[in-house]
């Protein structure tokens, strides 16, 4: 009889437990449609949409900051993963908890998202080649007491947030006389920011006269579109200041950012910062030398990322287009 019952048990042993609960959230990133004029470009921008359609009381963390994307670098045969800088730890979850109720009826939790946000430098460089990305929401690491989202005992760290398929982007040419260049930034926040430009010669050694006050700058971001530069000085040039530059060797200038864009990067995310160079000055006494580059000349637009931005989290809100306060832990959220 003891025979018996000790194979029954381990019949039981070997039965296959039961399947976990599915998670009590859906997550999925669309297209955004962007506002006129746009927040940036179009290729870059999603939707997040959070949804507890099976449990509307489901205690749910907001933040577009917990996305993740993985994909494959075919170039270099590597994995790349991208993660918000500023992602927050788990002991910070519940500072954007809520339940997507609204009067007792289900609603989504949206926001739009950039992707630059989350990939950067040379994590962008091997988007732009294009990639086939995953993308998750939540955690990355935590035991139980790490959750995205709970609905009762059923806690869950992460769930999928799909996939989407990012087409390579090739960069415009350019047939300027004039090469300016602003240098990417990757900030925490705007203070004490440097803008780090440079005026090069397309056609071979060439003199150039740049002083700062020559600068301007169009910033397309989160808080919309902003031209911004400082009052421009008439000078009379003296010959031996003129900077002679090639292809590969720049005539650099160094800006503060708060003294030329003042209050243009306040909140987190990414700004297209635009370099304009307004060139007009030529040697005194000579009539039209050929080897002066004057003219207005526009670069390619640098990326600027703010991590955290000095309003702290900010929603993003799809309808709005721009940042908004954000909302309060445990409260209800409206879509």
């Amino acid at each position: 009889m003891a025979l018996v019952a000790s194979a029954a048990i381990a019949r039981a042993d070997r039965r296959p437990s039961a399947p976990p609960p599915a998670p009590p959230i859906s997550v999925r990133l669309s297209p955004w449609q962007q506002p006129d004029p746009p927040v940036g470009d179009a290729r870059y921008f999603y939707v997040l949409e959070v949804s507890a359609d099976s449990d509307p009381n489901a205690d749910v963390v907001l933040d577009r900051r917990l996305l993740h994307f993985e994909f494959r670098d075919e170039a270099r045969r590597r994995n790349v993963r991208c993660d918000h800088p500023a992602a927050p730890r788990a002991q910070v979850a519940m500072r954007h908890s809520a339940h997507l109720t609204d009067n007792g009826a289900n609603v989504s939790y949206r926001e739009w998202i950039d992707l630059r946000s989350y990939c950067f430098g040379r994590s962008l460089d091997a988007l732009n080649r294009g990639a086939h990305v995953r993308v998750s929401y939540g955690f990355t690491r935590g035991g139980r007491t790490v959750w995205v989202a709970k609905s009762g005992e059923n806690k869950v760290r992460s769930v999928d947030a799909g996939e989407l398929d990012f087409a390579a982007v090739t960069a415009p040419a350019s047939a300027d006389a004039a090469i300016v260049r602003l240098a990417p930034i990757d900030r925490a926040s705007a203070s004490g920011m440097s803008f780090n430009v440079s005026v090069a010669s397309r056609t071979g050694r060439r003199r150039v006269y740049v002083r700062p006050d020559l600068f301007q700058f169009r910033i397309r971001g989160p808080l919309g579109v902003v031209s911004c530069g400082v009052p421009r000085q008439p000078i009379v040039p003296i010959a031996d200041f003129f900077s002679r530059v090639t292809e590969r060797s720049a005539a650099h200038r160094i800006l503060d950012a708060q003294q030329f864009c003042p209050d243009a990067f306040l909140v987190e995310g990414v700004y297209e910062v635009t370099p304009i160079a307004e060139l007009p000055y030529t040697p005194r006494g000579a009539a039209s030398p050929t080897d002066v580059i004057t003219g207005r000349f526009e670069g390619a637009p640098a990326l600027v990322r703010i991590r955290s931005g000095a309003r702290g989290y900010v929603d993003q809100d799809p309808n709005d287009g721009r940042p908004r306060v954000t909302h309060d832990a445990g409260s209800s959220v409206h879509d």
